[in-house]
């Protein structure tokens, strides 16, 4: 790779750099070489395994340069090879991704499963491998590795959720078939309650058609501009007299209140002692 195109992989794709990273990557020519081709594949594989949110927009950049792949089956044969290695879909403890500073192995293999599910989206991921995960996630099984099968259940349902509409229009059979493995799978007690909270999401969204009935935030990069309205949408705006400031914490001002009115008591006390020993007045013998 060119150090231009090698830094332009290495940045990360959003919707506002996206043309200008597609004209820098087509200056190496029509055709890339298949060594051109694996380190494009692991750029993105690497990037997309620190942030799920970019998994969208890789897809979308890989699907509009993929002209200049030797051939797209053999970018899905690479990029499948990587994401399967991350996954660890047999279970070994060496290859079973580890815990990072500012990242955990379950993150990674969630994060990743979202590239998988995206590329799917984009028509560069075939359905039979879609369906050949999905199965091995549920298989899945490693007294090694603690919270292994946990895991894989997680990862199943976030492939389903992003494919699940598309699977059905490929192959509703198949996916029903799944469906009803999935719907079984929510009720066994044998799983946790978290995992199975999971599972009937799923369920629920296959019922309704793929549209969620929470109509959640699709997850995708935000521009710097949105971040920013959000942040000063959540902002209440400070108008003075709207509300009385209140002085100390509550406990403080109910241990004053308490004191104030001991005071008034024993003030009381004294006034009351004082007019007892006071004496008669004296206006003489008459």
């Amino acid at each position: 790779l060119s150090p231009v195109c090698l830094g332009s992989l290495r940045r990360a794709a959003t919707p506002e750099n996206m043309q200008v990273l597609i004209e820098e990557v087509r200056g190496l020519g029509t055709k890339w070489s298949f060594e051109v081709l694996e380190a494009a594949v692991a750029l993105i594989h690497a990037n997309v395994i620190r942030n799920a949110a970019f998994a969208p927009v890789y897809s979308e950049f890989s699907g509009l340069i993929s002209d200049l792949f030797p051939s797209v089956d053999l970018f899905t044969e690479l990029m499948l090879e990587l994401i399967k290695k991350t996954l660890n879909l047999e279970g070994d403890p060496v290859l079973e991704p580890k815990d990072s500073i500012f990242l955990s192995g379950r993150m990674k293999k969630v994060n990743i499963v979202n590239l998988m599910g995206e590329l799917f989206l984009t028509d560069l991921m075939e359905i039979g491998e879609i369906f050949e995960v999905c199965r091995a996630f549920a298989e899945a099984c490693s007294e090694d590795i603690p919270g292994f099968k946990e895991l894989s259940f997680e990862c199943l349902v976030v492939l389903v959720k992003i494919c699940g509409s598309k699977l059905q229009e490929e192959d509703e059979e198949t996916l029903g078939d799944m469906m009803a493995m999935l719907t079984s799978m929510s009720d066994d007690e044998n799983i946790s309650k978290r995992i199975r909270f999971l599972l009937q999401d799923v369920v629920e969204l296959n019922n309704n058609e793929w549209v969620s009935s929470r109509s959640k935030k699709e997850i995708r990069p935000q521009k710097i501009e949105e971040v920013r309205a959000e942040f000063i949408a959540t902002q209440l705006p400070e108008r003075p007299g709207n509300s009385p400031k209140r002085r100390g914490s509550p406990k403080k001002f109910r241990r004053i209140s308490g004191r104030r009115r001991l005071m008034k008591t024993k003030r009381k006390s004294t006034d009351c002692v004082a007019a007892r020993l006071r004496l008669p007045r004296h206006t003489g013998d008459r």
